[in-house]
């Protein structure tokens, strides 16, 4: 009997790495928690996302947790949420998605 491909769920919190990512691919890794100055999704129940974003210039940036939503759709992401007031607004492409691996398109 062949086995079923898994379906690995994006719920959790992915930090990006950065010499994995090339232009508009973006890599991720799952972690337990936000590295304090990397950029990262945090993607909870109920379309809740908590984005690690870099919120002052600095050595080293200031990074802090912005909140908004997320909707998910086959191997598409919708992201909005707001950093400094201004509203970001993201279609994904997800190209790939394993147990601790993240890669998506901008």
């Amino acid at each position: 009997m062949p086995s079923q491909p898994v379906k690995h769920s994006i719920l959790g919190t992915w930090v990006k790495l950065d010499d994995k990512s090339v232009g508009s691919v973006k890599t991720f890794i799952r972690k337990d928690t936000f590295e304090e100055h990397q950029f990262g999704y945090a993607f909870l129940s109920n379309n809740k996302l908590v984005v690690r974003v870099k919120l002052a210039c600095g050595k080293p940036p200031i990074y802090g947790n912005v909140e908004g939503t997320y909707q998910k759709s086959g191997k598409s992401l919708h992201l909005s949420y707001k950093v400094s007031g201004r509203p970001n607004e993201f279609d994904l492409a997800i190209l790939k998605l394993t147990k601790d691996t993240l890669r998506i398109q901008y």
